[in-house]
């Protein structure tokens, strides 16, 4: 009778234990989804961003007569206004 009632009491001592290990897997897991949920509207918001930048991207540019430029051009035309405004300046600081 006695080993009956030790048997028991394992069972009940392991019921317990595997309880508390479910009770703390749910909280884990509770946790874990709320994170991966945040994780995804990361992911939703920042294809959002990416969409808009490749819209932006895609948009042409248009000059001063409303002509599409390129930015290698844009690139082009500031380099030269660049070295244009030094020349500028140089003649500034002779005269």
């Amino acid at each position: 009778m006695a080993a009956i009632e030790a048997k028991i009491k394992k069972l009940i001592q392991e019921n317990k234990t595997l309880h508390e290990a479910k009770t703390n897997l749910i909280e884990q897991n509770k946790f874990l989804s709320e994170k991966l949920t945040l994780q995804e509207q990361k992911v939703v918001s920042l294809e959002e961003h990416l969409q808009a930048a490749k819209r932006e991207k895609s948009l042409p540019v248009r000059d001063e007569k409303g002509i599409s430029v390129s930015s290698k051009q844009l690139k082009k035309q500031i380099d030269e206004y660049a070295k244009e405004i030094d020349k500028c300046i140089e003649w500034l600081y002779n005269n």
